[in-house]
């Protein structure tokens, strides 16, 4: 057979070419395609209520540090609040009793108003309700540590030291553990009791 006496249909071939090419690109076995999906409607919210918007305190921290001594702005202001931190209240630090805990707290008070606020030993003798000679002598040992000065880690929480050493007293525990946990000897407890008219008791 001569090919080149064949005729070619040019109608022919376009529309057998557009049949292959919807067999592939439309299968019998396709997937259909999926339907656009309408957008959802906006869902209208009741108003959100600042916390801090009814006058309720928001942030507990913040309103605790803005109470810490590092926001103390005068010397006595960061003395009251730093004998908190401490564990102590500003009469247990400027007691006449010379307790072991109490006189650690004061010396490093001491310490922190020269270097926070600059004073001078007479104007930190003023505040601490002391001889100038007494915080000269402060000056003369190094400054005492956190652990050395802090009653914190012995303390129930919100307490201080002379109101836990109250209730240990009238609580009937043994003067030893009394001596023990609060670092003051049997005299001071009994120096203490006389001085503040506790009920006197045994050892």
């Amino acid at each position: 057979m001569n090919i080149a006496n064949q005729s070619f249909d040019v109608s022919a071939y376009l529309s057998e070419g557009w049949a292959r090419r919807q067999r592939l690109l439309n299968p019998p076995n396709a997937i259909d395609k999926q339907k656009a999906i309408p957008a959802p409607k906006p869902i209208e919210r009741p108003p959100v209520r600042l916390v801090w918007g009814d006058g309720k305190p928001f942030q507990f921290h913040v309103t605790a540090y803005k109470s810490s001594s590092a926001f103390a702005k005068t010397p006595k202001t960061y003395l009251i609040r730093r004998s908190l931190e401490l564990g102590f209240t500003l009469d247990d630090v400027i007691a006449p009793f010379n307790l072991l805990p109490s006189a650690m707290a004061r010396r490093m008070l001491a310490w922190e108003l020269r270097e926070k606020f600059g004073l001078k030993e007479l104007q930190i003798s003023r505040l601490l309700k002391r001889d100038h000679s007494c915080v000269y002598k402060i000056f003369r040992s190094p400054m005492p540590t956190e652990d050395e000065s802090s009653m914190r880690l012995v303390l129930e929480p919100g307490m201080t030291f002379m109101r836990s050493l109250e209730r240990a007293y009238r609580g009937g525990i043994l003067y030893k553990d009394i001596s023990a946990t609060y670092r003051i000897s049997d005299r001071s407890i009994r120096t203490i009791a006389k001085r503040m008219h506790w009920p006197k008791r045994g050892a």
